[in-house]
């Protein structure tokens, strides 16, 4: 079991991730259907694809999972153990210690499992996080000191996909509700995201003869989708 840490900014402005960040446009997934990485050994970069068409609990935890996964190299041999420490890196990401001992107290508190469900759900939409992310945080906080662990498995599941559906996806908030053009997506990503991914794909295909293809391969799209955005990036 991971170590709890304090999360502190400057932590990460001092390491240097080659990280390459793609938004894409997958549709609804399930669980790690959402994020994928893939690192490239003669750049030395890994590039993390992220489905915008997740709901927020989802896309932060998977974002943060997949962080974890670049900042631990050692583990990736061990699927296990390389899972494990991006699930556990993530949860005291989004909800760390402090978070998580106080939230044990009152969930523990709770006298039916009812009750104990609902105290969950006010973390997690107090925090915009998964409530399976709580649970397990504070069950992780409960076997890191030797105390007893919330048992509400089969009960909490069907909670959380009632709870997700209050929220709108990712790919929604962002464009207003809007149906999206390849100019939105392309403009989206690189402004809230600041990834330098379609920059430097539009310079790359500027430079070289690649056909609409080329884009649904990359970016795991549809035919029509990827037509559209090669067209705005060749325009």
């Amino acid at each position: 079991m991971v170590e709890y840490i304090s999360i502190d900014e400057r932590w990460f402005e001092s390491v240097d991730l080659e990280v390459v960040l793609i938004p894409v446009l997958w549709g609804s997934k399930q669980n790690h259907e959402n994020a994928l990485r893939i690192y490239l050994p003669s750049s030395k970069t890994t590039w993390i694809y992220l489905n915008l068409d997740s709901n927020a609990h989802d896309f932060l935890f998977w974002m943060v999972h997949e962080l974890g996964h670049v900042i631990s190299p050692s583990l990736q041999e061990n699927t296990d153990k390389s899972e494990d420490f991006a699930d556990e890196f993530a949860q005291g990401f989004l909800f760390p210690k402090e978070c998580a001992q106080i939230a044990y107290s009152e969930v523990l508190t709770q006298t039916t499992k009812t009750k104990q469900i609902s105290k969950i759900l006010q973390f997690a939409g107090k925090h915009l996080i998964s409530p399976i992310t709580v649970y397990r945080s504070i069950n992780n906080y409960a076997k890191h000191f030797n105390k007893n662990e919330i048992k509400i498995d089969e009960s909490l599941y069907p909670a959380t996909i009632k709870f997700n559906k209050k929220y709108p996806k990712i790919s929604e908030d962002l464009n207003k509700n809007k149906e999206y053009t390849a100019a939105d997506y392309i403009e989206i990503s690189g402004k809230t995201f600041k990834t330098p991914f379609f920059k430097s794909l539009k310079k790359y295909l500027s430079e070289n003869d690649k056909s609409a293809g080329f884009i649904q391969t990359i970016l795991a799209a549809t035919l029509l989708d990827a037509k559209e955005i090669h067209a705005e990036l060749t325009k």
